[in-house]
């Protein structure tokens, strides 16, 4: 049997594991305009991107676009990427609302099939230019401005080709628990919510040497 002094040991040594952990638990699971330390996404071959090939920095944007601070995220990550085209990969990662904008799913994909024609960057850009029109014939006609091959086009549109794509940067979203747009990831560092160009600017400034 311990002894009274041994017992109190023990027990001051379980307290602070459990703050510990209550702490840890705490910082990983806020919300809103938050920050997390996470092992964050993966980059795969199917990821849309953009930007330097040696990065120092990598930014991965779960983004929705019918998500109205997706599009101003979208917009300032774009321009601080021209800061530092060498120093700064963009990823993009699909993460939808189905229940709220189960038409943006919908638009996901076909900016993947704009994306078979290295178009998906502008494609996306005038998604969010007009995120209440994401119809099928809207798609065709961001398409058409774009020259991109109709036939082939409308042709991976119609047979939803790449919907698997999409659910899968979902499934990866959720399996990060991820809940909201903008999510922003860092190297590896998680940033949820609205934030202002200055804000990201400074963020990613941070991350560089």
């Amino acid at each position: 049997m311990l002894s009274p002094a041994a017992s109190r040991t023990w027990l001051a040594i379980l307290i602070v594991a459990l703050l510990g952990l209550i702490i840890a638990l705490f910082v990983m699971g806020r919300g809103g305009n938050s920050f997390a330390n996470t092992s964050g996404p993966n980059i795969s071959i199917s990821d849309p991107s953009i930007g330097s090939a040696t990065p120092t920095v990598t930014v991965f944007h779960y983004a929705n676009v019918s998500c109205a601070n997706c599009s101003s995220v979208h917009v300032s990550l774009l321009s601080i990427l021209d800061q530092y085209p060498e120093d700064m990969l963009l990823v993009w990662k699909d993460f939808q609302s189905t229940t709220l904008h189960p038409e943006a799913t919908y638009a996901a994909a076909a900016a993947r099939c704009a994306d078979d024609q290295e178009a998906f960057w502008p494609f996306v850009d005038k998604l969010f230019a007009s995120p209440g029109n994401l119809t099928t014939s809207a798609f065709l006609s961001i398409a058409e401005s774009l020259e991109l091959k109709s036939g082939a086009f409308e042709r991976c549109v119609s047979r939803d080709r790449h919907l698997g794509l999409v659910d899968a940067a979902q499934a990866e979203g959720e399996g990060l628990s991820i809940t909201a747009t903008p999510t922003v990831y860092i190297n590896g560092d998680r940033y949820t919510g609205a934030r202002s160009q200055i804000e990201l600017r400074n963020l990613i400034q941070s991350y560089l040497p």
